[in-house]
Formats: C-alpha cells, sequence, structure tokens
C-alpha cells in the first residue's frame, strides 16, 4: 500500500480510492460500538490529516487546507465516517428481534443513580447526538430504506471546492513556498559573504 501512496506517478484520486478502501476501514474497525467523544473524533481526523498530506506530499508549511486536501483525493472526514457506521449499526440492531442480545443490552435501564460529577459519556449519548444532526427519529430505523436514506444524509457530498480550485490553490502555496526558500537562500548567502569579509 505504501507503494502506491508514496508514489508521486499515482494520481491523487487513485490514492484516494487506496485510502476510503484501506485506510479507513481500518481505522474504523469496531468503532461503530464505541463512545465516542469529540476530542476522541478530533484525534482520529488529525491523525488521517496526517495520512493525506503525507500522500500527496505536502506538509504544515505549505498552508494548504485540509478542504483542498480532501477535495483532491475525493474523501470524507474520518468523524463523518464514523457517524454513518454508528448510524448504521444503531438501526441494525433495533430492527432485530426483542430476545437479540444486542438488543437487550442496548434497552436495558440499570438500577440506581449515577455517580456525582460529570456522567461518562454512553454510547447511546452519542446516537442520540448523531440523531439531532441529522434530524432523524429512532421510529425511522424500523424502514430499512427509510434509514439508509438517513444514514447516506450522514456523509454529505465535499465541500463543492472544484478540483481546479484545489489545483489554483495548491501552486499557489508552492509558489510562495518556494519565494520563502530563495528569501531564506539569499539571507543564508549574504550573511555568509559578511562573516568571510576581512575585518579593517
Amino acid at each position: 500500500m505504501s507503494g502506491v501512496l508514496c508514489d508521486r506517478k499515482v494520481p491523487p484520486r487513485v490514492k484516494g480510492k487506496t485510502h476510503r478502501t484501506v485506510v479507513q476501514p481500518a481505522m474504523l474497525y469496531v468503532m461503530e460500538a464505541v463512545p465516542q467523544s469529540i476530542r476522541d473524533t478530533k484525534k482520529l481526523e488529525v491523525a488521517e490529516m496526517k495520512m493525506c498530506r503525507w500522500a500527496l506530499g505536502h506538509t504544515l508549511k505549505d498552508h494548504v487546507r485540509n478542504e483542498y486536501i480532501k477535495e483532491r483525493m475525493g474523501i470524507v472526514s474520518i468523524g463523518v465516517r464514523c457517524k454513518e457506521s454508528r448510524l448504521r449499526w444503531f438501526g441494525h440492531v433495533k430492527r432485530r428481534d426483542e430476545v437479540y442480545v444486542g438488543r437487550r443490552v442496548m434497552d436495558m435501564r440499570l438500577p440506581g443513580r449515577r455517580k456525582r460529577g460529570r456522567p461518562k459519556l454512553r454510547w447511546r449519548d452519542c446516537v442520540r447526538r448523531d440523531l439531532d444532526s441529522i434530524g432523524a427519529k429512532e421510529e425511522d430505523t424500523l424502514d430499512r430504506r427509510t434509514w439508509r436514506a438517513r444514514t447516506a444524509a450522514a456523509t454529505p457530498q465535499n465541500s463543492g471546492i472544484s478540483y481546479e480550485a484545489a489545483a489554483r490553490a495548491e501552486k499557489k502555496s508552492m509558489q510562495m513556498s518556494n519565494v520563502i526558500l530563495a528569501n531564506c537562500m539569499a539571507n543564508i548567502s549574504g550573511s555568509d559573504q559578511e562573516t568571510g569579509k576581512p575585518e579593517k
């Protein structure tokens, strides 16, 4: 896989397809059943963008926006994929029989009161937050077609930035980087010449 992602001759769209079919499924393994906080989602997104920048040969010093990189590769954020997989799994469990162990555990209400302080994040809280974000209800899970349409709404299209705009932005950033590098080299060479002059 590294031979594809590291090769500059491979088009960005092919790298993006490799990222969607290999990298993202590996990062999403069992994540649909994990109570994921916003902080954990940000960590996953940062790790993903590091890999995408590395695949396209960019660094943070190039000042290329994340939206342009995702547009060039044709991918969506790993946080969006997590929400989609979590909602898909939630609908799958809700449509099962009531004797199914996953359904029984999900609908279980433990006796007693929760401890003092901020309560721990539960998986059900994440699902409720995802449902509010797409404007869906738990009753929508009973119809599989309706729920598939709802979960598809959790994966929006890319930011609407065209490939040409992304290419122009990348070219501009590379030109700025070359200018900065040339100025730094000129300053270094000038300082070396000044230090090499004999004192009068």
